[in-house]
């Protein structure tokens, strides 16, 4: 009846005459193994790593040490402060010129008055004051600003501030047993511990303990800083 009704059959659509889409003698016309390449080709394997080829594979460049703002910082405020001051001042005399304030522009006085100065020996002195001022802010200028940080064994220039080894250093002489009290100073060379211990008899041993646990604790750090350590008893013998 379907065929009757319908459209005449395709031969190229049978699978009796058309070997290419039958799955007895094409494979690949097979459902089952169209189902097996597409589950193999989902189960691939994915490597989240990113791929490290040539450069690519070497560690980042350290970081660059943080410095402070220095000196120059200060005076670069101090010499905008000056100019601003002689800012208003120009422009006050400008507004007198202008009419829009009455008074006597204060640039025209003091031209007036430095005219016909000679070359006195305080002119000398000023003029020398001047060149040598110039010379300081040079050297204030060029002069290396102070660095920040003390470096830790890392490629990527891991830092910590003088503040948390000193931290680190009580902490860790504080742990010892026998010792009361510890606090610290630190440099980027030196860290000097002050202790409270509580024997007298053993604050030998205990300056050594506390030394070895320091140095212990800050070995971390790429040049590790010389451990001075000083003990106060506030017990007897014990």
């Amino acid at each position: 009846m379907s065929t009757s009704m319908g459209n005449p059959p395709n031969p190229e659509m049978d699978p009796e005459t058309n070997p290419e889409i039958n799955p007895e003698t094409n494979p690949e016309m097979d459902p089952e193994t169209e189902l097996e390449t597409d589950l193999d080709t989902s189960t691939e394997t994915f490597d989240p790593s990113p791929a490290t080829t040539g450069s690519d594979s070497r560690p980042l460049p350290a970081a660059k040490r943080p410095v402070s703002a220095g000196l120059i910082a200060v005076l670069g405020v101090v010499w905008s402060l000056l100019l601003l001051a002689l800012a208003v001042v120009c422009i006050r005399d400008a507004l007198v010129l202008f009419g829009a304030v009455s008074g006597k522009p204060w640039i025209t006085a003091v031209t007036r008055n430095l005219d016909g100065t000679t070359a006195t020996g305080w002119v000398l002195a000023i003029a020398i004051g001047c060149i040598l001022l110039g010379l300081l802010l040079l050297l204030v200028g060029l002069k290396p600003r102070r660095q920040h940080g003390i470096e830790l064994q890392a490629e990527t220039g891991v830092l910590v501030s003088r503040s948390a080894v000193r931290r680190v250093a009580s902490s860790a002489a504080r742990e010892v047993d026998g010792v009361d009290t510890a606090s610290a100073t630190a440099s980027r060379r030196r860290v000097s511990v002050d202790a409270t211990v509580l024997s007298s008899s053993a604050a030998a041993d205990l300056e050594g303990n506390i030394s070895r646990a320091v140095e212990a604790r800050l070995s971390a750090l790429r040049t590790p800083p010389t451990v001075r350590v000083r003990t106060t008893s506030i017990g007897g013998d014990q």
